[in-house]
């Protein structure tokens, strides 16, 4: 075999090894890339799985029978206060503490956003405009009327559920328009029923006037 022969086969030889290494690595990509989409769906449906569930605070106006929906839910959610009126008394062999009734129920939505005809990523789906937000607030306040908070969750879960009325309403635009309100919230109770029930987180007073029986 002439030096012109092996020197063929040389390059052949090499050709093959070149092209070997190639679809070698053309394999190894295509295996890396499929893994890749394979652990990012795999990584998308576990977030999705344990996804915690959404919020919504909503009110409605038990004299007109409004509804609206906060835009933006503060995050933490407000803390509710469940006060109770004990009594302390200095007796003979020390303070006696005497339990009393509970109190009203309050909380108070500090400074939340009311975004005003913006379309931000994280404005509920179902929330109302800002200022309407802000206009039914101060249109119940005027009417003096009773309305339900309501604070639940997408599965289903009641967090709280009570007829309540506004104490205070504190609000300012921002430079692009959007209001930061502070809202106090307590709750209402029916008196003018000879009865009410409530559930453990509100629930809607229902009265059960009692009826005289005829001999």
């Amino acid at each position: 075999m002439g030096f012109q022969d092996n020197a063929k086969q040389v390059m052949t030889q090499r050709l093959h090894a070149k092209q070997a290494e190639l679809q070698k690595l053309t394999v190894t990509r295509a295996t890396r890339f499929a893994d890749k989409i394979s652990h990012g769906l795999v990584g998308k449906i576990l977030d999705y799985a344990e996804r915690k569930p959404t919020t919504d605070i909503v009110f409605h106006s038990e004299l007109t029978d409004e509804y609206i929906t906060l835009p933006v839910v503060p995050n933490p959610l407000p803390t509710i206060n469940e006060p109770q009126i004990n009594e302390t008394f200095a007796g003979l062999r020390g303070d006696i503490k005497l339990i009393g009734p509970l109190g009203l129920r309050s909380l108070t939505l500090d400074n939340i956003l009311l975004p005003v005809n913006k379309d931000y990523s994280f404005i509920r789906g179902n929330g109302t405009d800002g200022l309407q937000v802000l206009q039914f607030f101060q249109a119940q306040r005027q009417m003096k009327a009773v309305m339900r908070i309501c604070i639940i969750q997408s599965d289903g879960n009641e967090i709280l559920n009570m007829p309540c009325v506004v104490n205070d309403l504190s609000y300012s635009y921002d430079k692009i328009g959007d209001i930061k309100a502070t809202i106090g919230i307590e709750e209402y109770v029916y008196t003018n029923t000879s009865t009410t029930t409530q559930s453990a987180t509100g629930g809607e007073n229902k009265s059960t006037d009692s009826k005289a029986v005829k001999p």
